[in-house]
């Protein structure tokens, strides 16, 4: 397989503030819409909701995160290398993604193949469809805080808008696909993780003078 597993080199520490809604927001679409590469990145945010929308003409998806900060002062953010990331899995394959411990999604790219052409003995091309995309992920590392992922989400339905969305407090921390070779589109489910930050430590009383 030439599938490369996930790559833990993390970098640069943002320190905040539990999820604040205020600071939220959505990742662009991509200018040139479906058929295209795409990257959502959440930098020093977390991802805790994605919006995938289906178009049968293009045979594709289009995809945005949704970018939480967490605020609490004993917590850390840990962003994860978006630059050296990973292809997730090969075309038509199934996979699953999950992040490690303490750890939750940080953001995602894809890159769109509609076909594909592969040389033949007779010094031609034979032409294969893959309408399909690959994918990789990156991950948050959390820190002064308490990480608990909870359990799988139902499957999505073929053909249609897929937004999966945790609750306040929350994380996504996995996801999970599976092809469907009938509709060039992929069912979805996922995995999002509690976040809860550790209580602070005592600030030590100063040490009485000899």
């Amino acid at each position: 397989s030439d599938v490369v597993g996930y790559d833990e080199v993390l970098c640069c520490v943002f320190e905040f503030e539990a999820i604040d809604s205020d600071a939220d927001a959505w990742t662009e679409w991509s200018d040139w819409g479906f058929d295209t590469d795409q990257k959502a990145d959440c930098e020093a945010r977390v991802v805790t909701a994605i919006e995938s929308e289906r178009s049968d003409s293009e045979e594709d998806r289009r995809w945005r995160a949704h970018c939480s900060s967490i605020h609490n002062g004993a917590v850390t953010v840990t962003a994860g290398d978006s630059v050296r990331v990973p292809w997730k899995n090969v075309h038509h394959d199934d996979f699953a993604f999950e992040c490690p411990e303490n750890q939750v999604l940080g953001g995602f790219m894809s890159k769109f193949e509609l076909d594909s052409f592969k040389k033949n003995e007779q010094g031609g091309h034979d032409h294969t469809k893959t309408a399909d995309r690959r994918f990789g992920f990156w991950c948050a590392d959390i820190t002064n805080a308490e990480v608990t992922k909870n359990d799988w989400s139902d499957y999505s339905s073929l053909g249609l808008a897929w937004e999966p969305s945790c609750a306040e407090g929350e994380a996504i921390a996995a996801v999970d696909s599976q092809f469907d070779s009938s509709t060039y589109d992929r069912k979805w489910r996922y995995k999002c993780a509690t976040i809860t930050p550790l209580e602070e430590a005592p600030t030590p009383a100063p040490t009485p003078a000899p």
